[in-house]
């Protein structure tokens, strides 16, 4: 994790959560430290509940799109490129806050795995941002 990451803020929100009893056997998986094929990648992605991102500095956040097109739950920070695309209710302002959105995420037993569902309810902004780029919504 680079610096722009915020590397300290994911190991405070990892640290809060894994004390937590009801969640310590949760997995956190950060995905650079392993090798992973594409394929590989994207199967991990597909099995996980929740896609998270602590940067200060993103110019879109594709891991976010990623997981979030497998299925994934998006919590991100309120800023940067992910007012585009990410709910407002997934995004946070404080580590506090992103803590109680991964607790909240976690908790929710009828999460809804079957993939690209966050992309299809709210694929407005996918839209939004292809015709912005100047691609026609049906391009992909």
């Amino acid at each position: 994790l680079s610096e722009d990451k915020n590397p300290h803020y994911y190991k405070m929100i990892k640290d809060t959560i894994l004390r937590n009893p009801q969640f310590k056997s949760t997995k956190f998986v950060e995905t650079h430290k392993l090798k992973l094929s594409k394929e590989e990648y994207y199967d991990l992605l597909a099995k996980a509940k929740v896609v998270l991102s602590t940067a200060e500095h993103e110019n879109f956040g594709i891991g976010i799109i990623e997981g979030m097109t497998l299925g994934c739950i998006p919590i991100t920070p309120d800023a940067l490129s992910y007012y585009d695309y990410v709910p407002e209710s997934n995004r946070y302002a404080t580590v506090e806050e992103a803590v109680e959105l991964l607790i909240k995420a976690l908790d929710n037993h009828s999460h809804i795995i079957s993939g690209g569902y966050y992309v299809k309810k709210y694929d407005y902004s996918i839209d939004a941002m292809l015709d912005a780029m100047g691609y026609p919504s049906d391009y992909v």
